[in-house]
């Protein structure tokens, strides 16, 4: 792969976020996502009962060669 690209990934929405990690893992690329530390205490109307990837999930991504940061 010649070149950079940077996406940023925010929030942590389980279906597109496991979505986008497996397709960034077939390319051979890595992702940056931006993970909200409490979403079920957020208060935007786009996170009220809306399903998060886990902790746990968020340190396999981490140990396959992702980044995490937060929100």
């Amino acid at each position: 792969m010649n070149g950079v690209v940077s996406f940023c990934f925010d929030d942590g929405f389980a279906a597109s976020t496991r979505t986008t990690r497996r397709i960034f893992d077939e390319l051979g690329a890595k992702a940056t996502f931006a993970a909200l530390a409490a979403p079920g205490g957020s208060v935007d109307p786009a996170h009220q009962g809306a399903a998060f990837v886990d902790w746990g999930w968020w340190r396999e991504t981490v140990a396959a060669g992702h980044e995490v940061a937060p929100h």
